[in-house]
């Protein structure tokens, strides 16, 4: 996936993604082959607070999720979208370079077939940042 943001004022920025996950595996009842795969784009408004060289977030946004389950029972698909919530911390390595460590949640839960499946959930993940 990818990210932009944006300054927009005080410690306050506007965070705009996408991403492309397939993942591949086998049916929880019949264990025939399935393939998973998920486009979700999210914004984020988050805020920072300066620490040196350490600046810790949270914010708050919105993830609309696009998923697509192929396997022998055929196809399932749609689009579902909800509320989102990161934290994580800002090292600044140089002038134009930081490490964001995080932590996000997403509340996606769709019932596409009558039953209900929660696609969201914690996720975590580190990535090199550059600031111009």
């Amino acid at each position: 996936g990818a990210r932009i943001g944006l300054h927009l004022w005080k410690g306050f920025f506007l965070w705009i993604g996408a991403a492309h996950a397939r993942l591949v595996g086998a049916t929880t009842l019949t264990g025939e082959s399935t393939s998973m795969t998920l486009l979700p784009a999210s914004a984020f408004l988050r805020f920072h607070v300066a620490l040196g060289f350490l600046r810790p977030y949270a914010g708050v946004g919105y993830t609309y999720l696009g998923f697509l389950e192929t396997s022998s029972l055929g196809e399932t698909r749609g689009w579902v979208g909800s509320v989102a919530y990161e934290a994580g911390l800002e090292l600044r390595l140089h002038r134009h370079l930081l490490v964001d460590i995080g932590a996000r949640y997403d509340e996606l839960r769709v019932a596409p077939t009558g039953f209900e499946i929660d696609l969201g959930g914690l996720q975590g993940g580190a990535a090199l940042l550059i600031s111009f």
